[in-house]
This record gives C-alpha cells, structure tokens and sequence, in this order.
C-alpha cells in the first residue's frame, strides 16, 4: 500500500463526482511526492506532514467549497476544528514559506486545471482575478443564451 492509499480510500467515500475524486487525489499524490511524505511517516506529527496537510486542506477547501470541513477532515483523521486551525496556520504564517507558498500554488492549478480545462477554458497562467473575469464572462454569456432559449420557446409556445 503506497502512502495516499489510505487517504484515497476517504475520498472515496465523499461526496463527490468521478472528476473531483480524481482531482482530490492528483493533489494528496503530487503533494506526498512532492515532499517525500510515506506510509511509514504519514500519520505521524513531523513538521513537514503537517504542513503539506495544511496545504492540502486550504486547497481543498478552496477549490471544493460544496465539501464542508467535517468532510474534508475525514480524509485526513481529523476534526473539523482542525481543519479551521489548518486555514489559520496557512494565512498567518505558512504562505510565506516559499516551499509551502509553491506547493498550493501547484495544487492549485492542478485542481484548476483538471477540474475546468476539460469544459474548454484554457487557465495556464492565468491570475485568480483574470480567472474571476474569465468565470464573470462565462456567467454572463450562459445569462444570455438563457434568455435566447426562452425568446425561443416563447415564440414556438413550446
């Protein structure tokens, strides 16, 4: 059994669809990896393992806002609470550690990515602002063909 397996059995049993499943477990893979977190080490309170799952729980609940924290904690073994002090550590202190800072900007993107990339909206590169006008545009865009389609139905009384 390899380190994440334990934590992707939690995220199997969240509510959650095939796409996001896979997203949450690219992020827990590529952050294991990346900090060279295993089986053997990764329930233990080693500053580093407790600093990637803060990073993973911001990220996560960032990008999952649907997903409460009791849910997030789950993947984890952990608490709600727990989750909200993960948060808190991140803002005040661990974004400006420039290992961590760079972990959530990568498991960021790869939630990004790999949960919008495949609709046909290119986000490589791109800044959270030009991100939130990118989804403003689409809003508005999916506003007027609402509109269009019951313009639609009203003239064929359908």
């Amino acid at each position: 059994m390899t380190s994440w397996e334990s934590r992707y059995n939690a995220v199997d049993k969240l509510p959650l669809d095939k796409i996001e499943n896979k997203v949450i477990k690219n992020m827990i893979k590529k952050a294991y990896r990346s900090q060279s977190i295993t089986k053997e080490n990764i329930d233990r309170r080693f500053r580093y393992v407790v600093e990637t799952h803060i990073v993973l729980c911001t990220v996560i609940q960032e990008q999952f806002r649907r997903l409460g924290l009791a849910n997030i904690a789950s993947i984890f073994g952990k608490n709600h609470a727990t989750i909200l002090h993960y948060k808190r550590c991140y803002y005040d202190f661990l974004f400006q550690d420039e290992i961590f800072s760079s972990l959530h900007k990568e498991l960021t993107n790869i939630a990004l990515n790999d949960l919008y990339n495949g609709k046909g909206v290119n986000l490589e590169g791109k800044t959270k602002s030009e991100i939130q006008e990118e989804l403003a545009s689409v809003i508005a865009e999916n506003a007027r063909l609402k509109r269009k389609i019951q313009t639609v139905s009203e003239i064929l009384d359908v």
